[in-house]
């Protein structure tokens, strides 16, 4: 199952973040096809290689125009903001290019995330700010809300797309599944 979610400066001493703004950004749950959950504890569950699951792991993506430099394509900072807030750290992902848009798509896993807590992170020296909640480790916690939509085929698709975004971010879902053809792109 994939799930997508839609989201819409450094002192001298750090690396330096890229000088683009994201175009877009979108944050998938790092569970991948069919890994299910991972028991830290037993050391069962997930794949051997990837010891994570929705609790403790996010993918966050992003389209950008190539920097000057390339090897701050691919570079983000984040933190986490509750239940403390952390200093900001930078990490950097992989970035191919996109073949409909002159524009690069930049993917970082974020591992070793804590279980219900809020994450912040930015790709632009001082730009947006982003934030994600991992998943609770139990639903005794709290409960997840879910939000799913489908591919809407018909030619007011972006008339629905917009309308169901707006009804998305007042329900502020933990997941949002978008169903249809969309998605394979």
């Amino acid at each position: 199952m994939l799930i997508i979610i839609l989201l819409s400066g450094c002192s001298a001493d750090k690396e330096q973040l890229g000088q683009n703004e994201a175009i877009r950004v979108y944050v998938e749950f790092a569970d991948g096809t069919h890994r299910g959950m991972f028991n830290s504890k037993t050391g069962r569950g997930g794949y051997i290689d990837e010891p994570y699951d929705a609790t403790t792991a996010m993918v966050i993506n992003w389209h950008k125009l190539s920097e000057i430099d390339p090897v701050d394509n691919a570079k983000m900072e984040y933190r986490i903001e509750h239940p403390y807030v952390s200093d900001w750290q930078i990490i950097s992902g992989n970035s191919q290019e996109f073949w409909y848009r002159d524009e690069l798509i930049n993917r970082v896993v974020l591992k070793d995330m804590k279980p219900n807590s809020i994450y912040a992170f930015r790709v632009k020296n001082n730009g947006n700010i982003f934030r994600v909640r991992t998943m609770p480790s139990t639903l005794e916690v709290r409960t997840v809300k879910i939000v799913i939509a489908s591919d809407h085929q018909s030619p007011e698709w972006n008339h629905f797309a917009h309308d169901n975004a707006r009804m998305v971010a007042i329900l502020k879902p933990d997941i949002f599944l978008a169903l249809g053809d969309f998605v394979n792109c």
